[in-house]
């Protein structure tokens, strides 16, 4: 089951077209579109920019006439007396007209590319700078941490610098976003930058798994490189997976992975070791030692697609691990979800009712707060929070489990009661979400998972229902007409 954004039918403020540019045709469909004059609070209106510029006119005049009453600076030349008051009143007027000149910066996210947009001045000059995904060859992104929070995952770090570099195959810079994520609910040019490189990044990705549909659907291999010259890489197959790390080849099976982690300086593969009796409790980790990985999310997406694994980052400190509520949307957490499912399993005996696991992806919350910003993105989140916990019934818990994922745990249902009751959480969570720009539509992918033909304990259990949820979002990624 898949839900993608609607068409360009319903009405979409991530969509509004910015009027100081035009989009090309060259660069497909606006995906998301910031402009500056719209959402920006800092933004000097124009009737109260009108306001001022009269004031500082009417002040300079009434002070040149009252100097004239009482000094008489000119008393042999009286159209000088008239003429000097009207000078420094349009000077005035000139001076604050100049300094309040309405900035208006339009960065626009497209499914083929980019386009930023910047107005400044007394003439309606425009300067802009367009990208299409087929100038590069891959994007490499430099990412520093300057201050840790206590809580990373959803109080995230104080200070974060990105840098988005799109190179060609000569590895040449093609295109370049820096941006700065401070974390806070404000429409600042250096986060307005950070997040619409995250915008390009998601649609860089999307256009390069459309490049890759054949060998994805055919489940062909995909080398995947890990350092630029690509002599390091990853080969993804349909069952296994290659890699050559530092001159080091080896090959697992998907079912071999227990969890996977992107630190700050390599990307860690957890490998279960087989014990006696074929059980796989311990893992040891394979370890990938680079900082940067050219498309480094389009290999972390098709790996959760083949493996069914969420991909944690180095964000993930271990007190976001055993945190139990998410401050965000008052949701459980990923632990206390598992430990409830665990005891729903454990309680389930009756054979004529089926437990069910439920994954919900939000797959365009990288849109939304480009668009929108942080708070809207952070509003989309706890509307759908309350909408889930309205959806469901009493004794189903629903969770959030990572960023942009939901859990949600069914218990005693008819078996054929199921898709019922997934398909009404769908038809609720599809409903517009109305923000202080205008509605919203968040893009949600789903997938279940039922006990026990699709896995015994809740870790089988949660990682089918990610599998599930992961083929419906690439079948929707591939789906989509970029123009």
């Amino acid at each position: 089951m898949s839900i993608k954004t609607p068409d360009e039918a319903h009405p979409d403020i991530l969509t509004t077209p910015c009027p100081i540019t035009t989009l090309p045709n060259s660069l497909g469909k606006a995906v998301s579109v910031y402009d500056s004059s719209r959402h920006d609070p800092a933004t000097l209106a124009q009737e109260k920019r009108s306001r001022y510029i009269m004031l500082a006119g009417g002040i300079a005049l009434l002070l040149g006439l009252f100097v004239n009453f009482v000094v008489k600076p000119f008393p042999h030349q009286p159209w000088l007396s008239f003429a000097w008051p009207l000078l420094a009143a349009l000077l005035s007027a000139w001076t604050v007209a100049i300094n309040t000149i309405q900035k208006r910066d339009c960065n626009c996210a497209t499914t083929l590319g980019a386009i930023q947009a910047h107005q400044q001045g007394l003439l309606p000059k425009v300067t802009q700078t367009l990208f299409q995904f087929e100038q590069a060859h891959y994007l490499t992104k430099f990412h520093t941490t300057h201050a840790v929070a206590q809580h990373y995952l959803y109080h995230a770090v104080e200070d974060e610098t990105f840098h988005f570099r799109w190179m060609d195959d000569q590895h040449q810079q093609r295109y370049q976003i820096d941006g700065l994520n401070d974390h806070r609910n404000s429409f600042s040019v250096p986060l307005q930058n950070y997040y619409f490189g995250a915008a390009v990044e998601l649609n860089w990705t999307r256009y390069l798994l459309r490049k890759n549909a054949a060998a994805i659907v055919q489940g062909l291999p995909i080398r995947c490189p890990l350092n630029e010259s690509g002599s390091d890489y990853m080969e993804l197959g349909a069952e296994t997976f290659r890699y050559a790390i530092q001159g080091k080849i080896g090959e697992h099976g998907y079912e071999e992975v227990a969890e996977s982690f992107r630190g700050e300086q390599d990307f860690d593969i957890g490998i279960f070791n087989l014990q006696e009796g074929g059980e796989t409790h311990s893992h040891h980790w394979i370890k990938l030692p680079y900082p940067t990985i050219p498309n480094e999310l389009f290999f972390m997406k098709l790996w959760e697609l083949r493996t069914g694994t969420k991909v944690e980052v180095h964000h993930l400190l271990p007190e976001a691990k055993t945190c139990t509520t998410d401050p965000v949307t008052a949701l459980n957490l990923s632990a206390l979800f598992l430990q409830q499912l665990e005891q729903s399993i454990t309680r389930h005996g009756r054979q004529d009712t089926t437990l069910a696991v439920v994954v919900i992806e939000v797959a365009n919350i990288a849109f939304i707060k480009h668009a929108l910003g942080r708070e809207a993105g952070s509003l989309v989140l706890r509307t759908l929070a309350n909408r889930m916990q309205a959806s469901v019934r009493r004794g189903d818990t629903a969770s959030r489990l990572w960023r942009d994922e939901f859990g949600i745990t069914l218990t005693d249902l008819k078996p054929e009661a199921l898709e019922l009751v997934v398909e009404g959480i769908r038809a609720e969570l599809a409903q517009p979400i109305d923000t202080p720009f205008g509605a919203a539509y968040a893009e949600l992918h789903m997938g279940w998972a039922i006990y026990p033909e699709d896995g015994n304990h809740h870790g089988s259990l949660l990682r089918h229902a990610r599998y599930q949820t992961y083929q419906n979002r690439i079948k929707a990624v591939l789906a989509q007409e970029p123009h």
